[in-house]
């Protein structure tokens, strides 16, 4: 039998990932300043406020979704909530994308949860001095809003904007008509 499968099993394994994942960071330490980096075709780097950032996930398939919009790919269901998933290079530039996604990044407000595909969650970091304002080739994509240009080309996304764009609301079912009365009943 397994560690695993034994009570004192799971109590190891719990303080193992405890561990790994180490103390969590305190406000203090610039939580709501830190970005979390991102790359989406040809390494092209986007960063994102990590105080929205929900949760990261490794590779998975979201459920297809048909709707007319290209980036949005599908559904995934985490904790407990159905979650809208868009290809963000998609999102970001128009065209659908060469490569295969790794992560879905879901970013959250007090509205709704987004997941976003992306090739890599490459680092979290405190942002550093802006090198320029929002001139980037971005700012034409609806729903897409960049904040500034980070040293190293990293562009800072604007979440809101991102969490707002309608092209990744989920379509709500119709109501259904009212049932027609049992042949029976009067």
């Amino acid at each position: 039998m397994s560690p695993a499968r034994t009570a004192g099993g799971q109590e190891v394994l719990v303080r193992r990932a405890q561990a790994l994942a180490g103390p969590a960071p305190s406000p203090a330490a610039g939580v709501d300043d830190a970005l979390v980096v991102v790359s989406v075709e040809d390494s092209a780097r986007y960063a994102l406020p990590a105080a929205r950032v929900r949760q990261v996930l490794p590779r998975v398939a979201p459920c297809p979704l048909p709707t007319g919009c290209e980036a949005l790919v599908g559904l995934v269901v985490t904790r407990g909530q159905v979650v809208p998933v868009a290809d963000l290079a998609t999102l970001l530039t128009g065209a659908p994308s060469r490569t295969s996604r790794n992560h879905v990044v879901i970013l959250d407000d007090a509205v709704r949860p987004v997941g976003f595909l992306v090739d890599e969650v490459d680092t979290v970091q405190l942002p550093a001095v802006a090198t320029s304002g929002a001139e980037t080739s971005l700012g034409n994509h609806v729903g897409v809003a960049t904040v500034a240009t980070l040293r190293g080309g990293v562009v800072l996304l604007d979440a809101s904007a991102l969490l707002l764009d309608e092209r990744l609301s989920v379509p709500r079912p119709a109501e259904p008509d009212a049932l027609p009365e049992h042949p029976g009943e009067k």
